[in-house]
């Protein structure tokens, strides 16, 4: 098995802090670190490498970018600070393991990120951007036809019965099926620690059997987010949603 592949939340194709609180004057004093990792049953699923999945399938995974969008915390008290804009995660793309970034003062319990963009993100038009800015055309994940991918997740599914492999590509967005997720978090700035690392994990078997339903790869192993297989999409989303799970640890540097 490989070395688990980690990309930083903030470090995709490229990553930007398009916009902060202009209201928000405070005194940047400690330092958060951002990953994300993929799982299968509790192992790493890394890219270009077969994992465990299923009794009927391993999976191969070759692909896996996403945007996320409108990162905030949130304090104790309710108050909220607009950390970032918009990134874009690409997995399959060299690049370090992590990304760090100067904290506002305050005591946050809680993160919100959109899956995906919102509305007014996906309506932006993808050659007003320069080519380093996540909503580009040139990152490749405009589609005319249902404007922004928000999730692109490609593989091979291989058959521990058989010697049917079956490949899949799951290209999901469109305005009704964008995601917000809020996690709990503990994370204090007048506390002694220096760093706070916000390790974020997708469970790969909740993406494919999730609250939504169980996505069958056989009959089900695309979705372009339009015509009969929009109903995939929106699964798809749904389950991702839930299989995003956050461990946030404290470390004095």
């Amino acid at each position: 098995m490989k070395t688990l592949i980690k990309a930083s939340l903030f470090l995709g194709l490229v990553v930007f802090f398009t916009s902060c609180e202009e209201d928000v004057k405070k005194t940047y004093e400690k330092k958060a670190v951002f990953s994300l990792n993929l799982q299968s049953a509790s192992n790493p699923a890394s890219l270009n490498d077969t994992v465990e999945f299923t009794a009927d399938y391993q999976l191969y995974l070759t692909t896996f970018k996403a945007y996320l969008s409108n990162i905030t915390l949130i304090e104790e008290g309710g108050r909220e600070v607009l950390l970032q804009d918009v990134a874009l995660v690409s997995l399959d793309r060299d690049q370090t393991s992590s990304f760090s970034i100067n904290l506002p003062s305050g005591k946050y319990t809680k993160v919100r990120m959109g899956i995906g963009l919102d509305p007014d993100q996906n309506n932006s038009d993808p050659n007003s951007f320069p080519n380093n800015n996540p909503l580009a055309a040139y990152q490749g994940m405009y589609w005319s036809m249902v404007k922004y991918r928000f999730v692109v997740l490609e593989g091979l599914a291989i058959s521990k019965k058989d010697t049917v492999n079956i490949p899949f590509a799951y290209h999901a967005g469109t305005d009704p099926i964008y995601q917000i997720k809020t996690f709990d978090t503990d994370i204090n700035t007048s506390a002694s620690a220096l760093t706070y690392k916000l390790d974020f994990s997708i469970d790969m078997n909740t993406v494919f059997d999730g609250p939504a339903g169980k996505i069958d790869i056989p009959t089900q192993s695309f979705t372009h987010s339009e015509g009969p297989s929009l109903a995939v999409a929106a699964m798809f989303m749904e389950n991702l949603k839930a299989a995003i799970h956050l461990n946030t640890t404290a470390t004095l540097d």
